[in-house]
């Protein structure tokens, strides 16, 4: 397996590898009935934005997971409010249509709701958010993937990164630890982590 920097090509591996992990790191087919759902909130406008601050892993040349990220929080969030969530409005109209899981609903209602910029977010503007397929972990892949992106912000003079993860994610927490990320805030839904590099 190789990491390299991402490409637009790679877009529609990323669509499919954020559905297949966007149930707190489980497929998420069985809770959200759109699969391009997930990847168009979490993935695409990153790479789409600043692919230079993207990487992906590949096996055989196919991408098997990812690291998107931005190293200003607020800056990435202006741009998408004003060249992104437009059209996913108009993608994901109000209102939800019903018999969807609570998760696709909270989704679809997160595309209609203004990002609002983490009180933390001056001294950590960096933030993340990295998915592997299961064949792609357990070979180092997701810490190399940190690693670089840590190694980037050090050398351009990011102040610090944050990230959100699920308090069900227990594996991604542990992860996470490990590389020295530390609670910023505790949310209902789980955890602000942060790293200075």
């Amino acid at each position: 397996m190789e990491i390299r920097k991402g490409q637009l090509a790679d877009l529609p591996y990323l669509y499919e590898i954020c559905h297949l992990t966007g149930d707190a790191g489980d497929d998420a087919t069985g809770v959200v009935s759109d699969r391009f759902l997930l990847g168009q909130i979490f993935a695409a406008p990153y790479l789409v934005r600043d692919p230079q601050w993207c990487w992906v892993a590949c096996d055989e040349g196919r991408p098997v997971g990812y690291l998107l990220t931005t190293p200003d929080t607020q800056d990435f969030q202006n741009w998408e409010t004003t060249n992104w969530t437009p059209l996913l409005q108009s993608l994901y109209p109000l209102p939800v249509p019903t018999g969807l899981s609570g998760f696709e609903t909270r989704l679809r209602e997160r595309v209609h709701s203004p990002a609002v910029l983490p009180a933390f977010a001056e001294d950590y503007p960096a933030h993340l958010h990295i998915d592997l397929l299961p064949r792609a972990q357990g070979h180092r892949l997701g810490s190399q993937l940190v690693e670089r992106f840590v190694d980037q912000c050090r050398a351009e003079g990011v102040r610090g990164i944050h990230l959100g993860v699920s308090a069900t994610n227990v594996g991604a927490i542990a992860f996470y630890r490990k590389l020295g990320f530390e609670t910023l805030t505790e949310e209902p839904w789980g955890f602000f982590l942060g790293l200075k590099p």
